[in-house]
């Protein structure tokens, strides 16, 4: 396993600083998802805002991290 989705919708604050506590003891990847599946679906969900917009804080760092993650080899073979 090369990450977890540590920021997503139905994650709580507590549940969000507990995984990002072990991707980052882990040396994970740490993805986000709002979850969204259009508004007919999920109607209380936002693309890219999540649910009640929790998903607001993360930030361009989480996806430059992510971004350079992908591209190096040592992630792709795990």
């Amino acid at each position: 396993m090369g990450g977890v989705e540590v920021y997503h919708s139905d994650n709580s604050s507590e549940q969000v600083g507990n995984y990002k506590k072990i991707a980052e003891a882990e040396e994970l990847i740490i993805t986000c998802g709002s979850d969204y599946h259009g508004k007919t679906v999920k109607p209380d969900i936002e693309l890219g805002k999540g649910k009640n917009g929790n998903l607001i804080g993360v930030d361009d760092e989480l996806f430059q991290k992510l971004y350079r993650a992908l591209n190096q080899k040592e992630y792709l073979d795990r």
